[in-house]
């Protein structure tokens, strides 16, 4: 059984960004069954000995991948190098974090699940509209997938 951190990330006063922050609330609801919850934020470059620990880890974040707002995607860590210009606005820094844990050993393996955002620029507490009507499939898409990361042996 794979252990599995999942990670909340964004900044929750710059609307959709902090979208990731937002489902890793409603995940801790009802945690999936064994996995680790984290709400990060912004605070990415401090958490790569967090990361040292854990077989695979799952950021939630907002991601720019060119389909309509409140689309859900589920992103390896190849997908992320083959994006020009970057998917994530805390896409370098997790990426920096996951470098630092394997230059002492560690070696999780990095799934995002992304959302596409409406706005990432603008100073709002509120999630928009489509990012809030697209979260329960995108918190299905998330569990489905993480009970199959700590079920297979």
């Amino acid at each position: 059984m794979a252990s599995v951190l999942i990670l909340g990330m964004g900044n929750v006063l710059k609307a959709d960004d902090g979208m990731g922050v937002h489902a890793v609330r409603l995940l801790a609801e009802e945690p999936p069954r064994g996995a680790d919850m984290l709400e990060i934020g912004t605070s990415l470059a401090d958490c790569f000995f967090l990361l040292e620990g854990y077989d695979v880890v799952v950021a939630l974040d907002a991601v720019h991948f060119g389909a309509e707002p409140g689309a859900c995607c589920w992103l390896s860590r190849a997908d992320l190098a083959r994006a020009e210009g970057g998917l994530s606005l805390h896409e370098c820094d997790l990426l920096d974090a996951l470098d630092l844990a394997n230059l002492r050993g560690r070696h999780p393996v990095l799934y995002v699940a992304g959302m596409e955002p409406v706005d990432v620029t603008g100073w709002s507490m509120e999630l928009s509209a489509p990012v809030r009507r697209n979260m329960p499939a995108y918190l299905a898409m998330v569990r489905a997938r993480i009970r199959r990361m700590t079920e297979e042996t």
